[in-house]
């Protein structure tokens, strides 16, 4: 296994939040579809896509903005997990946008 390192600048954005968790809270609730999470710059990309039985695969990669090559340094990551542990993170983005509320132009 490889040691990856990354500078990450980036620009997150309470509407993202907030759209996140509303996906992924539908997800949870109805045990299908996918909930999806990026930064304007591609710095940060995480997708949720539910399988069968209230399990979830998780995929996602970080892209560092101070590599000489910005293709190159990317970390991608996958895993599985399930509706009690997601639900968790509904809840927890519900507090960050509830602390960051969004604003309307």
């Amino acid at each position: 296994m490889a040691e990856f390192s990354a500078v990450l600048s980036l620009a997150l954005v309470t509407h993202d939040f907030a759209r996140f968790a509303d996906e992924l809270e539908q997800a949870v609730q109805l045990l299908k579809g996918t909930a999806t999470f990026s930064t304007v710059e591609a710095g940060l990309a995480i997708e949720i896509k539910f399988t069968t039985a209230g399990h979830a695969e998780v995929f996602g990669n970080a892209r560092s903005q101070t590599s000489n090559v910005p293709d190159v340094s990317v970390l991608s990551f996958s895993f599985e997990t399930d509706q009690s542990f997601l639900a968790n993170t509904v809840r927890e983005l519900k507090t960050i946008v509830s602390r960051f509320p969004v604003r309307s132009s």
